[in-house]
C-alpha cells in the first residue's frame, strides 16, 4: 500500500486472504486490517457480521459513516481509534476514506437538492 497502489495491495492482500487457512484467525484478522480501507476505497463495504466475525471494531462506525456521508462520525472514529490505526500501519490507508466519506455526503446532499420541488 506504500506508494498509494491500492490497486496491487488489493489484489495482493484478497489473494493472501484466500490462501490463509481457514482456522488461522489471527493472520485472516491481520489481512483484512489492511484489506478493509483498501475494499472501501474500491467501494465495497464490509458487512457488521464481517467486523464481528473478526473482531474488527475500529471499522464498524468508519463503515457506518462512509457509507452514509457523516462526516463528524468519521471523525469521531479516527480520533477513537487512531492509536491502533497507527500502530496496525493503516492510519495513511484510512485516511484517504475522508474522500469516501465526503463525497457520499455531497451525494445525499445532491439527493436531498434533487428531491426538493421547485418553486
Amino acid at each position: 500500500m506504500y506508494n498509494n497502489s491500492f490497486e496491487k495491495a488489493r489484489a495482493e492482500l484478497r489473494k493472501a486472504f484466500s490462501l490463509c487457512h481457514k482456522d488461522n484467525m489471527q493472520n485472516k484478522q491481520r489481512i483484512l486490517r489492511f484489506l478493509i480501507p483498501v475494499e472501501m476505497l474500491a467501494g465495497k463495504f464490509p458487512s457488521q457480521k464481517l467486523l464481528q466475525h473478526y473482531e474488527l471494531p475500529e471499522y464498524t462506525e468508519m463503515v457506518e459513516a462512509c457509507i452514509n456521508g457523516e462526516m463528524t462520525l468519521f471523525e469521531t472514529a479516527m480520533e477513537r481509534h487512531m492509536d491502533s490505526l497507527i500502530y496496525s500501519g493503516v492510519f495513511t490507508t484510512v485516511e484517504h476514506l475522508r474522500l469516501v466519506t465526503l463525497r457520499n455526503f455531497v451525494r445525499r446532499i445532491a439527493l436531498a437538492v434533487q428531491a426538493t420541488p421547485e418553486f
